[in-house]
């Protein structure tokens, strides 16, 4: 269950938007959510560049997944059990 909720708590924050954006007021500090955010223009969209970004910040995700998928299942499923 401890396990389950440290990688769940990590893939929360990893995708955390609002608090980044309130606490940091430096740009080069910001996150990849805000960075995201950012590269959509005013006047003018970049597809290309928006979907590259989003590509980028879902690498760690599936990677975290690809090790930890049996605890997270395990401690998801842990509680559904009927006996």
């Amino acid at each position: 269950a401890i396990a389950t909720m440290s990688i769940l708590n990590f893939i929360f924050s990893w995708n955390n938007y609002m608090s980044p954006l309130v606490l940091l007021l430096d740009k080069e500090k910001f996150t990849l959510p805000i960075l995201i955010a950012l590269v959509k223009g005013t006047y003018k969209q970049d597809f290309g560049a928006q979907y590259l970004a989003v590509a980028i910040s879902v690498v760690p995700i599936i990677i975290a997944f690809m090790f930890f998928s049996r605890y997270i299942i395990s401690g998801i499923t842990a509680g559904a059990l009927k006996e």
